[in-house]
């Protein structure tokens, strides 16, 4: 049918579109067709070479294939005098439609062609080179999408670039797998690595190597802002994979950068070619800070250890402790950098660089560097000196003893005790880190759910005890904070920094202050203490956060002095949610974390935090924790909440993005003070309403709400257990019950938390406790299609971020 179109629009241009042979004959030698075809042209008479032969032309080439009215037309083939051949379609002379080019060398094409060029798609093969490239083309070049690919022994092996092309050059996005095994994918431009792409090493020269850059390159280099991460096998001693992130210049660290250790430790800083070069600070692994001045690799100048002001606890700042930092800085910085190794086309490869080595003991007790609870010894002193809006009465402030009054004394006293279940707490962290473990190419520590597991397991979660608030208390810490991303502002990256009291009452340095501080210190001058007072709990035992220090944001304290990396100059960071469930947790983070749930769980008993942390590990943490955690052994555990999420995670993983969507859009977001975080929670109120939006009022019961919300919390602290209690009348019940509902619709849920409530519904609805996937399948679909049909759209009011906002500025 094809054909016939062709002769029939072929035929049109007969009368003028023509070479009579007297024409043909002074290009081709001889036709071996003796019929030859007539067109009559008004009175005259003309013809023309046709119908299917052999044409051998004066040059030498020939052609053998279908003719009409003189021309090549049709199928045929034509074979140039240097060898050369095209098998395929002609059309009025011109090689244009599907055919096959083959080359003397051995070398082919097979494909579209147009005008005797490759233009389409097609295939063309190199067998002395051992290469092939499919895909399309343009003008002769590769343009377009295609793929170019290697021969290899190993059967079944790629190698080779798949992606974007443009006149010939591989331009835009593309993936490279390399005959060493290394990978590259990203954009390209010029045949060369440029743009956004991630690299793979997995040799370089003959040295094996493990190892992955994600970031910008330019001329095959990085180049501008990326990530570069040393996957190395884990051993006793990493909990991190030695990883830099920041700027980049000619295949060098060169600019403003963070270097992660495998020790744990890190250097915040300025580099160049590869070596710390500017202000920089190092934070030891027990989160020591140390500052200096660098100058290739070595130290020219310091300012001693980081000192942090907070309610009379002052960091190491004597004169000794200085000098042996700071020598041990120096041995370390004078170390000579490796020589850079060779990549793929022969350039420079960064090392990783040199780690810190360990700090030398300046303390007998480790724990006096790693820990810093002064925030919350500052809020327990502000209680006992009646700072919470009225005097303190008789035998309702913590009694701090002979410590009364002295922050650090405190501190030590907690900082012995925790060392004496310093056993336990190795043991217990490394039980944790082992459960529920998805693979982190970060490292090998502890992350946010695993910890979340560990508060589960130890029954101290309770309508007063969210995750949610827990988060909140826990990033509060001047130490707590631990971030594997870039930020621009952590520990104030690359810059002098200066940080300001948690307290009115401490005397803050002369200096010029930032817009916000003078905001926030106004209003503390004023007296305004709304945000001091504790807030009632529904019972005694387990209490709401006091909010002492929600007006305190550390990094809205930062003087920032040095204008040698004006903020504006640095990569945009992605802000970071309060409530990531990989969030990397060092050792000294887990401990600390302990001690913060030790202040929240027991935050309106009057007693001491020493006191308090001590009943936990007591009363909480070792009558709870399986055997196995106690000796360290690994033993999947499976809890009633967090470990149901990652019991069903794979299953949860295609719906993520529209459960996401659906909490973000019935949850209310904090506002902040800065860029640093996003802190979405969903009041458990506004889960009672998606309930009955999804199941009916009938079938949203209230005892199907608790018992979603209550899945982690302790049997003794549920609404159930209040009925069950001895000695209190009915009406007093009524009551505890009354407040504990009104509680628990204040109660605020995390995204985890939400994933999990969604996998116990469908159990309930479908009646089932092993879900299939077509199960959870047919429930989220109801679930988000319903929602989102909702006519209403709730409208929630922000909160505040107990974090960083205080209330007077929400009101």
């Amino acid at each position: 049918m094809q054909g016939s179109e062709e002769d029939d629009q072929f035929a049109q241009y007969t009368q003028n579109d023509f070479l009579p042979i007297n024409l043909t004959s002074l290009v081709i030698k001889e036709w071996s067709n003796p019929k030859l075809q007539e067109i009559i042209r008004g009175a005259e008479v003309f013809k023309a070479m046709c119908w299917k032969g052999t044409a051998t032309f004066y040059e030498g080439h020939t052609f053998t294939g279908s003719m009409r009215n003189g021309k090549m037309h049709g199928d045929g083939k034509f074979v140039w005098k240097d060898g050369t051949v095209f098998e395929g379609k002609f059309r009025k002379n011109e090689i244009t439609g599907f055919g096959k080019y083959t080359w003397p060398d051995g070398t082919f094409y097979e494909g579209e062609v147009k005008d005797g060029i490759r233009n389409g798609k097609g295939t063309f093969t190199n067998p002395n080179e051992g290469y092939k490239y499919e895909g399309e083309w343009k003008n002769g070049l590769r343009h377009g999408k295609g793929v170019l690919s290697y021969e290899v022994e190993e059967e079944g092996r790629f190698v080779g670039y798949e992606g974007s092309w443009e006149n010939g050059e591989k331009c835009g996005h593309g993936k490279y797998l390399y005959p060493s095994g290394n990978c590259y994918e990203g954009e390209w431009m010029h045949n060369k690595r440029s743009g956004k792409g991630t690299m793979y090493w997995h040799k370089i020269g003959t040295r094996p190597t493990n190892e992955k850059y994600v970031g910008q390159w330019k001329n095959d280099l990085q180049c501008g802002f990326g990530t570069h991460i040393w996957l190395d096998e884990k051993s006793e001693n990493k909990v991190l994979r030695n990883r830099y992130v920041g700027y980049w210049k000619d295949g060098v660290r060169e600019g403003h950068g963070i270097f992660f250790y495998a020790n744990g430790g890190m250097y915040i800083g300025q580099w160049k070619n590869n070596m710390k070069d500017g202000w920089g600070k190092f934070i030891y692994e027990d989160g020591t800070e140390f500052e200096g001045r660098y100058l290739k690799d070595r130290l020219l100048d310091s300012a001693g250890p980081a000192v942090t002001l907070t309610a009379g606890i002052q960091a190491v700042s004597d004169a000794t402790t200085a000098q042996a930092i700071h020598k041990e800085i120096e041995k370390i910085s004078k170390a000579a950098p490796k020589p850079p190794a060779k990549t793929e086309k022969g350039k420079e490869q960064p090392k990783p660089a040199a780690a810190p080595k360990q700090r030398p003991e300046v303390e007998s007790n480790p724990y006096s560097t790693m820990l810093d609870s002064s925030d919350l010894l500052a809020c327990e002193q502000l209680l006992a000196e009646g700072s919470a809006g009225s005097p303190a009465k008789p035998g309702q402030s913590p009694s701090f003893g002979q410590f009364a009054g002295k922050p650090k004394e405190i501190q030590e006293e907690i900082n012995n005790l925790i060392l004496t279940y310093n056993s336990e707490l190795k043991q217990w962290y490394k039980y944790f880190t082992s459960i529920d473990k998805t693979e982190f190419e970060e490292g090998f520590m502890m992350v946010g759910r695993q910890f979340w597991r560990f508060l589960e397991t130890t029954k101290v979660l309770c309508v007063g005890f969210p995750l949610s608030r827990f988060d909140r208390v826990y990033l509060r810490g001047r130490k707590t904070f631990f971030s594997l991303r870039y930020n621009p502002f952590y520990g104030a990256v690359g810059r002098k920094t200066e940080w300001r009291a948690d307290t009115p009452e401490l005397d803050i340095s002369k200096r010029e202050r930032t817009e916000v501080e003078e905001k926030k210190e106004d209003s503390l001058e004023k007296g305004d203490k709304s945000s001091l007072i504790p807030i009632k709990s529904y019972e005694g035992g387990h209490f709401q956060s006091t909010g002492l220090f929600d007006n305190i944001s550390p990094m809205d304290q930062m003087d920032i002095t040095d204008e040698e990396l004006p903020i504006e100059d640095i990569e945009p960071f992605e802000k970071e949610d309060m409530h990531d469930p990989m969030r990397p947790m060092l050792f000294r983070h887990f401990v600390e974390g302990i001690i913060r749930a030790a202040y929240l769980y027991y935050i309106n008993v009057n007693v001491p935090l020493k006191t308090k942390l001590a009943t936990l590990f007591n009363e909480k943490l070792k009558p709870n924790l399986p055997e196995t955690a106690k000796r360290g052994k690994r033993k999947e555990y499976t809890g009633p909440s967090a470990g149901l999420v990652y019991t069903y995670e794979e299953l949860l993983r295609p719906f993520d993005k529209e459960l996401l969507q659906t909490f973000k859009m019935y949850s209310r977001q904090a506002k902040t003070k800065h860029d640093q975080f996003v802190d979405y929670t969903l009041p458990v109120s506004t889960l009672k309403d998606m309930l009955e939006t999804v199941l009916g009022k009938d079938g949203a019961t209230r005892e199907l709400l608790v018992s979603l919300v209550e899945m982690g919390f302790e049997e003794e602290s549920r609404y159930a257990s209040i009925a069950q209690r001895e000695g209190i009348a009915e009406e007093e019940k009524s009551q505890m019950e009354e407040e504990y509902m009104q509680a628990l619709m204040a109660y605020e849920l995390i995204y985890y938390e939400y994933k999990g409530i969604i996998i116990q519904l469908t159990r309930h609805v479908k009646g089932v406790q092993d879900i299939k996937e077509e199960e959870l399948k047919e429930f989220v679909n109801e679930w988000v299609d319903k929602l989102k049909r909702r006519e209403t759209k709730m409208k929630l009011p922000y909160r505040s971020c107990l974090l960083y906002t205080s209330d007077a500025a929400d009101e």
